[in-house]
């Protein structure tokens, strides 16, 4: 495994014991950015192909981070044929949760969104590079400030953050899933529901094909699929919290500057291996890094 030493620092099996642990719930989520990667900065930004994903869409796709305590994105999307929602090419969206007690950083990827919700309004003027993501991160808690209209913002160390977007209201969020005829019986199922939990994304939408030909368009609600789910996801989520806080406490205990990695490998091993990192020049500058320092 490039990048890291060999002997593993500590592995972690599956916890077996979650007496004590009450049920797992999700809340107090905030988002912290959106973002995607363009490699210069004075030329128009265009949406870019990524591989699997299909040839470039006809509408440029911006990204953002994201105002705190907002509940809304920020991305510019594209038409579909299908005309009962937007499609986000393959836009990634950071989020702030509390999860049992837990604050963690969550990044998943939106597929789409509700047209007829989706109301387009201008973002407002963003703070200047502090970075929301990077306080985030440092202290896990957002502040509010004043800062000047959007535009670039260059940064003496080559790293650059072109800010700009649209607002896309979060009830808006869908999640999109395709199945054949015969195989659509009993979807969706948990792996789902918890995807959408954990994107806190309150619709999935199943497209029924027969032969590749679409003839059904079925709609989930993650509120209507709680009853159905939510009990019988609630064992791992607590085995899931349990193996957070003793990576936590490693973390912790290694101090300020621990370089570390979480490395499963499913055919060697069903444990989750504790890897420290070979202490590399980074590929970002030093000043940038102190600004996710802990």
């Amino acid at each position: 495994m490039d990048g890291l030493f060999p002997s593993p620092l500590q592995t972690l099996a599956s916890p077996t014991e979650t007496e004590g642990i009450e049920m797992v719930a999700i809340s107090d989520v905030q988002t912290l950015a959106s973002y995607t990667w363009t490699k210069t900065l004075g030329r128009q930004l265009l949406s870019q192909a990524h591989r699997g994903f299909g040839r470039l869409p006809s509408c440029p796709s911006q990204f953002l981070p994201i105002e705190d305590n907002r509940s809304s994105i920020k991305t510019l999307t594209d038409y579909l044929i299908i005309q009962c929602f937007l499609f986000l090419p393959l836009w990634t969206l950071l989020r702030q949760t509390d999860y049992s007690g837990l604050k963690l950083i969550v990044r998943f990827e939106v597929d789409a969104c509700k047209e007829e919700t989706a109301q387009i309004v201008p973002a407002p003027a963003l703070r200047q590079p502090g970075d929301m993501l990077a306080d985030a991160l440092s202290s896990l808690s957002l502040t509010s400030s004043t800062s000047p209209p959007i535009r670039p913002i260059q940064s003496r160390d080559g790293l650059d953050v072109i800010r700009g977007g649209h607002d896309v209201p979060q009830g808006s969020l869908i999640k999109i899933k395709t199945r054949s005829n015969s195989s659509s019986g009993g979807f969706p199922g948990a792996p789902q529901y918890l995807q959408l939990m954990f994107g806190q994304t309150p619709a999935l939408y199943v497209g029924i094909h027969q032969n590749g030909r679409f003839t059904t368009i079925r709609e989930c609600q993650l509120d209507e699929m709680e009853s159905s789910f939510s009990a019988k996801v609630q064992p791992g989520l607590k085995k899931l919290s349990r193996l957070l806080e003793e990576i936590r406490d490693i973390a912790l205990e290694r101090g300020r500057g621990a370089q570390l990695s979480l490395v499963y490998q499913k055919k060697v091993s069903p444990d989750l291996q504790v890897m420290e990192r070979s202490r590399g020049k980074s590929l970002l500058p030093d000043n940038v890094l102190r600004r996710f320092a802990a």
